[in-house]
């Protein structure tokens, strides 16, 4: 094979080192112009902690804590979900904007959750209220509330999404009544970045698919030029469209939204329209590497003394936990179920938690329970970190299973007849 020139592997370095310094130059542009944004939104702080006037306190607090809160701005905050702390939940859109704040603020959320859980219509969506017909509007700010919380119920996800498809009208869009267009257009997108998460959890279908397609047509239909009207209707198409394409395709939205930030950091001189384009420009932006542990449990790490015992003996369980990872674990919870806790199993016991699991080492926990009124093959779980307390680069690793068999007790029982024979002693010939 001729070896190629130098003129032309010396345009090919040139290209590439160009190219590499575009890249780097356009993701210092990004950072700064987010660091901007966050100083805007944390001088434009009320001294109450919220945001904007009284009509538009709640919804733009919320979104400035959205915002601010994956910047570790904590302060700002903190005094933000204190204020909110003080609002009444008068509707099930409140509620869930008051959730979704809470969940990034690390604010007890259990109450929230329950409140929008129980408010679920028969259709599977939600309405403004728990009398209301359920709508894609308040249905999209709920589900992203109860996936902000951690919520676990594919039940409630599975008619959500259901009732979400029925309502796609055959332009793809969502919309409530004859409404405007830039508001059928928000919807949709925000509908589109609900039914993708709800894939991700594992409810994905044909038909969920399909809208999908259908709604990303419908965006990209009325995207003039590079934007979609204002920052904030251009924001939350990018955030839409980036779930169904790749970043490259549309890098140039990404970009219109960087030329238009203001020289105070904001986007229109508006804290909605702010933390809107900030929480647009953090989601482009790769995640960190962070070192991380990760607890993996083994069913060879699960061994029983004694191996087979007998009803009514108490068995001691030794659990190995592995940390995988690359950070040590702290704190980490083990606990011993019979049965699969996952579908209602019942729990034997738990361990004082492990301090301490250095990386690429292990820790053993020890759970004692007792056998009476066992008898035959049981399923023995151990599981680390139930409550996903601990961050790790792996979640679904930290349960394993073994078999323990427990025999019957033997007879010890003295029947009538025993008890005669041996009083008469042997037959005497």
């Amino acid at each position: 094979m001729a070896a190629r020139p130098r003129s032309v592997l010396f345009t090919f370095t040139i290209f590439t080192l160009l190219s590499n310094l575009i890249l780097i130059s356009e993701v210092c542009a990004q950072s700064e112009a987010i660091e901007r944004a966050a100083a805007y939104l944390e001088a434009a702080q009320n001294t109450n902690g919220s945001w904007s006037d009284e009509s538009r306190r709640v919804v733009d607090t919320v979104e400035a804590i959205k915002a601010l809160s994956p910047l570790s701005r904590q302060e700002s905050v903190n005094r933000a979900s204190a204020y909110l702390g003080g609002q009444t939940t008068s509707d099930n859109d409140k509620a869930a904007r008051l959730l979704a704040a809470f969940a990034e603020s690390g604010a007890p959320t259990a109450d929230l959750v329950t409140q929008l859980l129980n408010a679920q219509d028969v259709g599977g969506g939600w309405g403004t209220t728990a009398t209301k017909q359920g709508n894609a509007e308040d249905t999209v700010l709920v589900l992203d509330a109860l996936l902000r919380a951690g919520t676990q119920n594919a039940a409630v996800f599975g008619k959500a999404r259901d009732a979400l498809l029925a309502q796609q009208e055959s332009s793809g869009a969502w919309v409530l009544g004859k409404e405007d267009a830039p508001s059928a257009l928000i919807r949709t997108a925000c509908v589109l970045r609900a039914l993708k998460a709800l894939e991700g959890l594992g409810l994905g279908s044909a038909a969920l698919s399909s809208a999908a397609l259908q709604a990303q047509s419908y965006i990209g239909a009325r995207q003039t030029g590079a934007s979609f009207g204002s920052a904030a209707q251009t924001a939350i198409c990018y955030m839409g469209l980036a779930t169904v394409k790749p970043l490259a395709d549309i890098q140039e939205i990404l970009a219109w939204l960087l030329s238009q930030q203001h020289a105070d950091g904001s986007w229109d001189d508006d804290v909605y329209a702010t933390a809107v384009v900030l929480q647009a420009l953090r989601s482009s932006q790769p995640p960190e590497e962070d070192e991380l542990p990760d607890l993996e449990l083994v069913p060879a790490g699960i061994v029983f003394a004694p191996t087979a015992p007998i009803s009514g003996q108490i068995v001691t369980a030794t659990i190995t936990v592995f940390n995988r990872g690359t950070a040590e674990a702290t704190g980490t919870s083990v606990e011993l179920f019979l049965g699969d806790p996952r579908s209602g199993g019942t729990l034997l016991g738990s361990a004082p938690a492990i301090t301490t699991i250095a990386a690429e080492a292990s820790a053993q926990a020890t759970i004692s329970f007792s056998t009476t009124g066992m008898g035959g093959d049981y399923t023995i779980f151990a599981v680390a970190d139930r409550s996903n307390v601990i961050r790790e680069t792996l979640e679904t690793n930290n349960l394993a299973f073994r078999t323990l068999t427990v025999t019957g007790q033997p007879d010890l029982a003295l029947s009538a007849g025993d008890v005669e024979k041996r009083l008469r002693g042997p037959i005497a010939h």
